[in-house]
């Protein structure tokens, strides 16, 4: 029943965008796409109730604070005068997590977008979608899907990769699929703030990115040791890594006894936002 009230009310909203990208709307459709908004938000609502005690932007960690991650550097560094001089934001003072940018984009939520990258592919420009694999909000698998489905000239090419290891510096650090102007990336070890979360990697994804270079990266050259490091999920809990000559993928996990990864598998009104914060980041300069 909240599906099918859900998505009657996306139908309502009219959700979508034409290919030059979403058209002004008046406040009696905001307003039906605000609606929209807060029925659907009941199915994943009623899921993370039932699972108890989780950080729905890292599910591998306990969320400390309104919005589970640490800002206070960005904070200061992005509210430097040098910096506001430099972007051009004037006095503005920059926010981890705005109310007023959350309640204005609010009505977009439930618009469908992806009618605006075929374009994009077709003319030729680099389109790159990634992804934390321990992310519940934005999850890998949900952007996975969208991409594989959405259609343009390289569909069937993109949908028959296969993925390949996302290397830096001689280790994995993901899977990335890639076809024509297309990427997939899935961060491994990564929440919904993938920079915070692998810096290094983040940093050399967007590079890569830039550069034309494909995002893989060099070959991944095995060899026979073994790492353990801490899981950030639990004190007690390892994350064991047995190089053996087989890519080893975190959503396998288990799979091979011989080779176990060890990680994990991976709307409303400004009141509500205030309520509630970790339903949304608005991160901008008000």
């Amino acid at each position: 029943r909240l599906y099918a009230a859900c998505a009657a009310k996306i139908r309502k909203c009219g959700g979508g965008a034409g290919k030059k990208g979403p058209a002004a709307e008046s406040a009696a459709r905001r307003a039906a796409c605000v609606e929209a908004v807060e029925s659907c938000e009941a199915i994943p609502g009623g899921l993370l109730a039932a699972a108890g005690d989780v950080n729905v932007y890292d599910i591998r960690k306990k969320c400390v604070g309104s919005l589970c991650y640490d800002f206070s550097n960005a904070e200061k560094f992005l509210n430097l005068p040098a910096v506001r001089a430099a972007l051009g934001v004037g006095t503005r003072a920059w926010e981890m997590c705005s109310a007023k940018v959350f309640a204005d984009m609010q009505g977009d939520w439930m618009r469908n977008l992806e009618p605006v990258v075929p374009p994009m592919l077709e003319a030729g420009l680099r389109i790159m979608v990634y992804a934390g694999e321990d992310d519940f909000i934005c999850n890998w698998l949900g952007n996975h899907r969208w991409v594989r489905a959405m259609e343009w000239s390289g569909q069937a090419a993109f949908n028959a990769t296969m993925p390949v290891p996302f290397v830096v510096d001689g280790v994995t650090g993901g899977d990335v699929s890639e076809s024509g102007p297309l990427s997939f990336v899935k961060m491994s070890n990564s929440g919904h703030m993938v920079p915070m979360d692998q810096p290094k990697n983040a940093v050399t994804m967007l590079q890569r990115f830039i550069s034309g270079a494909p995002i893989a990266g060099p070959a991944w050259r095995p060899t026979a040791t073994a790492t353990t490091s801490p899981s950030s999920a639990s004190p007690s809990r390892t994350a064991t890594k047995l190089v053996l000559g087989a890519r080893l993928s975190d959503d396998t996990q288990g799979a091979d006894e011989a080779a176990p990864e060890g990680e994990g598998v991976g709307g409303a009104s400004e009141t509500a936002a205030k309520k509630d914060p970790r339903r949304a980041m608005g991160l901008a300069w008000v």
